[in-house]
């Protein structure tokens, strides 16, 4: 119990040490663009957003929490106030970003900057300090609340999580929870950077992976290609494929036009099994996995398009999914030889192997080597770490 109250009074020390501005007025988003203009390269800015893409093709973003110094600034978009200035200063702002787990924060205020016109959509150093733990061979993708409570000695509360951050005003209880998804990240930063000598070959090859994470972020979103993710497509003859091709963009195409989520047209799960059928109705579509809710809202659009695809041209030369490597006898073998080089050379190199020996990275290698392509393995970073692959297969 002693232990339990001292950690709560630590707590309660660094959340009321730390001065909560909202950010809801002109006044009060124009004294929080002076800050964020006035720092350096050498300060730091922690940043985390609360949004819902649960059920929308397109994510709304309900907040923005900033810690910078000592102040937690509470950005609020869907107040009647311009945030376009916000977006302008974020993407010039010179400090180091602080995120955990970026990915999804990257696409969201890349997407906001996409619809202010701003170029980049980003800001210029951005740093995850989940993505470092697992270059220092830590952690790969541990959860915010247990990397707080080793290293910092802090207990996190997430009963709002799930809660709804589109009502305002918000709680105490939200509030308190957004600052402290923000407010440990730079000692949590800096206690991971006192860990490891400032040379270290591992953090320069960190940074240079924050910079394909934001490329990947602003990266446009392909109706024509979606297909080529879409797990299991590998196993599709090429009738199939084109099949699939046309079902996929119609459901990205429909899915934009309604701000609808992808699986709410058809479920993904269900795809290969319908683009495997040569006749469909509504109970096919049930059986091949599509959810209820679904065929109810799409399914008849899904029959229609599939009996169009049908009528279409064959593209003989339709370029492969991602996964049609695991589909293919020899270079399956090659495969689960590659990922054997690199669950080793991760260990070498003393990073966590899911780094290098992921399933798209492996994928993305085998697929640009077909198409006479620099995998992703041979560039950047990677190629220093891994040095030029050597297997027994012609592509």
């Amino acid at each position: 119990q002693n232990l339990r109250y001292n950690e709560h009074l630590k707590r309660c020390s660094i959340m009321n040490n730390k001065l909560i501005i909202h950010i809801n007025s002109p006044s009060k988003l124009s004294e929080l663009i002076a800050v964020m203009s006035s720092l350096t390269e050498s300060d730091y800015v922690s940043i985390d957003t609360e949004f819902f893409r649960v059920t929308n093709f397109y994510p709304k973003l309900y907040l923005v929490q900033l810690c910078i110094n000592d102040c937690c600034y509470l950005v609020d978009p869907i107040s009647e106030i311009d945030l376009k200035a916000f977006y302008q200063a974020l993407v010039s702002c010179k400090a180091k970003f602080l995120f955990f787990s970026c990915r999804e924060d990257l696409e969201i205020l890349a997407f906001e900057c996409e619809k202010q016109q701003l170029t980049p959509k980003l800001p210029k150093k951005c740093v995850d300090v989940q993505l470092l733990m697992a270059f220092l061979n830590i952690a790969h993708q541990k959860g915010l609340q247990s990397t707080i409570s080793e290293y910092l000695g802090i207990e996190l509360k997430k009963d709002q999580t799930c809660s709804d951050w589109s009502l305002r005003p918000l709680t105490e209880e939200q509030v308190s929870y957004a600052c402290e998804d923000v407010i440990y990240l730079k000692p949590l930063y800096e206690h991971l950077i006192s860990l490891v000598d400032p040379s270290d070959v591992r953090l320069k090859w960190f940074f240079l992976e924050m910079e394909i994470c934001k490329e990947q972020a602003c990266k446009e979103f392909s109706p024509d290609d979606c297909y080529k993710s879409i797990p299991q497509a590998g196993m599709l003859n090429i009738k199939q494929l084109n099949l699939l091709k046309c079902l996929c963009k119609m459901r990205a195409l429909t899915a934009m036009e309604n701000d609808e989520a992808l699986n709410r047209v058809i479920t993904t799960k269900a795809l290969c099994a319908i683009a495997q059928k040569r006749k469909l109705s509504f109970k096919t579509l049930l059986d091949c996995g599509m959810k209820i809710g679904a065929v109810k809202a799409y399914g008849e659009q899904v029959v229609t398009w599939f009996n169009q695809a049908l009528k279409l041209p064959l593209d003989p030369q339709i370029e492969l999914p991602y996964d049609f490597v695991l589909y293919q006898k020899d270079e399956a073998i090659a495969y689960k030889n590659l990922k054997k080089q690199l669950k080793a050379l991760s260990h070498e190199k003393n990073i966590c192997p899911e780094l290098l020996s992921n399933k798209n990275l492996c994928n993305d290698y085998f697929y640009k080597l077909h198409y006479g392509q620099t995998p992703i393995l041979q560039s950047s970073w990677y190629l220093e770490c891994v040095g030029k692959i050597e297997l027994n297969y012609q592509a």
